[in-house]
């Protein structure tokens, strides 16, 4: 079983690679911010508290993410394993994850930490476009990620569009409270060596290249 969280600053490529993971090893990736997306998107009553709250760079309340959470990690699909993306995001989340995989009779495997410098992971975020249709990602500030044609997806040719959250004032926001509050998550989980660190700079393919290295790795 292979049980993973993915740790890393805004617009880091937590997202991507989770995808590529789940894709490799048949696990489910677990989106908290996918998760929140949809409740809003429902116009639950969930949606309805956090809306205002992601829009401005806030987190959801703690307590209202772990029983999302909870639920999810009990349905049919992780019973090989999973993905987290998003979660825990401080240590007070790290705490109540140990609780709720002790209820469930799961623990993390490994813990990766993508590293990435802010001024990349910027422009990762500002230029981000994605398809409103098939959900494929572009970036239009790097070369090698803009769609071969202006507002248009490469392989649906659906609508780009880019998140209403996706700006600078949310951005530094959210890197703010990820040097903040990240710190005692990467000790809590060195501390239990699990924690491997991927450097998340250079490419998509390079990052997840290390990532298969660690996760094949039988010794």
């Amino acid at each position: 079983m292979i049980n993973l969280i993915l740790i890393a600053p805004p617009a880091a490529g937590k997202g991507t690679q989770a995808s590529l993971i789940s894709k490799e090893y048949d696990i489910p990736h677990i989106s908290i911010g996918e998760i929140l997306r949809k409740e809003i998107s429902n116009n639950s009553d969930v949606g309805k508290i956090v809306k205002n709250m992601i829009a401005s760079g806030q987190l959801a309340p703690d307590d209202l993410v772990s029983k999302l959470l909870e639920k999810r990690l009990l349905e049919d699909d992780c019973e090989k394993g999973f993905i987290l993306d998003g979660f825990p995001r401080n240590i007070h989340q790290a705490n109540i994850l140990e609780e709720i995989l002790k209820s469930q009779n799961k623990q993390i495997t490994k813990v990766f930490l993508l590293s990435i410098d802010k001024e990349i992971a910027k422009k990762r975020l500002l230029g981000r476009l994605i398809c409103s249709n098939c959900s494929a990602n572009y970036n239009d500030l790097f070369e090698d990620s803009k769609p071969n044609k202006n507002g248009k997806c490469d392989l649906c040719s659906g609508t780009l569009v880019r998140r209403e959250d996706d700006n600078e004032e949310t951005f530094e926001t959210r890197f703010l409270s990820y040097e903040k509050d990240t710190l005692p998550i990467i000790e809590h989980y060195n501390t239990r060596n699990i924690l491997i660190e991927i450097d998340a700079g250079i490419s998509v393919e390079h990052t997840f290249s290390l990532i298969k290295k660690v996760l094949n790795d039988k010794n």
